[in-house]
């Protein structure tokens, strides 16, 4: 799959979050939050300020990204690893898992965003290289979401999101 781009303008994307604001009603009217516990290492309540969350749904693990280290939690809060303490991988941005259990790291090294797949451990596989962009559009994203099979990379920067596959 070719990576897809969409451009949103500032002007276009208040419209757009004003009209799913008024027309989204119900659909926010359905979600409750609840608190579960508090995230916890073997020495205690471990307390964090400023960091970057993502859930495997599909293995019940939380995905913490503080201070540059990927901190990993199971179901019950419990912290059972954590990687990126090496320069290698850069700083970490952002980090998602994908249907194969391989953790999916968006970094920034070298003056550019990289993308690198890791195995269960965050021990690198290789780079996910993005293809297919469109002439003149660099690859500078600082967000990544994963959702059926599909990343969603953004550059909070330039207002652009790139869809691309795992085959970038």
């Amino acid at each position: 799959m070719s990576a897809g781009f969409l451009r949103v303008t500032a002007p276009r994307a208040l419209a757009t979050a004003c009209a799913l604001a008024i027309s989204a009603g119900t659909a926010f009217a359905q979600v409750q939050a609840t608190f579960l516990h508090t995230l916890a290492g073997f020495a205690g309540p471990l307390r964090y300020d400023g960091v970057r969350v993502s859930v495997d749904q599909e293995r019940d693990e939380t995905y913490v990204i503080y201070q540059n280290l990927v901190h990993i939690f199971n179901p019950s809060g419990m912290e059972v690893f954590v990687f990126g303490d090496g320069l290698e991988l850069g700083q970490i941005l952002d980090v998602v898992v994908d249907r194969n259990g391989d953790i999916i790291l968006l970094s920034y090294k070298d003056s550019r965003s990289a993308v690198t797949r890791c195995d269960f451990r965050g021990v690198p596989i290789g780079p996910m290289e993005i293809k297919n962009l469109p002439a003149g559009l660099a690859f500078g994203a600082n967000r990544m979401i994963h959702r059926n099979d599909l990343f969603y990379f953004a550059s909070l920067a330039s207002s652009s999101v790139i869809v691309t596959d795992s085959n970038g």
